[in-house]
C-alpha cells in the first residue's frame, strides 16, 4: 500500500501539462466526439478539463473491494486494514490494474475503435498490450 499511497500523494501534487490541456481543448472544440482512453492511473486529464475519460488501468485515487466489487474515492493514506464501506470486508486495495490482470472497459474501447474516424496515440511506449495494438486495430476497422 505504501507504494500506492506515495503515487496518490504525488498525483495530488501534480498539475496537468500542455498535452493534457491541449487534449481537453480538442475535446471541447472538435466538431465531433473526442474519446480519451488512458493507461495512466492519475486524474490529470480530468483536472485539465477532459470529460468521460476511460481509465483502462484504473485510478490511483480510487479503492476497490475484492469481496463485493465496490469502488470509492480512496483516502490519501490507504491501509491494508481499511474496511470496505459497502460490505465491511478487509480485502481492499487501490483500484488499479496490476500485471497479469485484465484492463478495464475493454468492450467499450473495442466499440470506440470500431467506430473511430480518426485514431491518435499519444504518450505511450506502444509496448503494453492490449493498448499496443489499438492503432493497428483502428486502421483495420477503417
Amino acid at each position: 500500500m505504501e507504494f500506492y499511497n506515495l503515487r496518490r500523494a504525488n498525483s495530488v501534487n501534480a498539475s496537468p501539462n500542455a498535452a493534457h490541456l491541449a487534449l481537453a481543448r480538442l475535446q471541447r472544440e472538435w466538431p465531433t466526439t473526442v474519446s480519451l482512453v488512458t493507461q495512466n492511473i492519475d486524474d490529470l486529464h480530468e483536472r485539465a478539463g477532459s470529460t468521460g475519460v476511460i481509465h483502462m488501468h484504473g485510478q490511483v485515487s480510487r479503492a476497490l473491494c475484492h469481496q463485493c466489487g465496490a469502488r470509492w474515492r480512496a483516502p490519501l493514506v490507504m491501509l491494508s486494514t481499511d474496511p470496505c464501506p459497502t460490505c465491511h470486508a478487509l480485502s481492499t486495495r487501490p483500484d488499479v490494474v496490476w500485471f497479469h490482470e485484465v484492463p478495464y472497459y475493454l468492450d467499450e474501447i473495442e466499440n470506440l475503435l470500431s467506430q473511430a474516424q480518426l485514431f491518435v496515440s499519444i504518450g505511450t511506449s506502444g509496448t503494453v498490450w492490449p493498448a499496443a495494438g489499438y492503432a493497428a486495430q483502428a486502421a483495420k476497422n477503417r
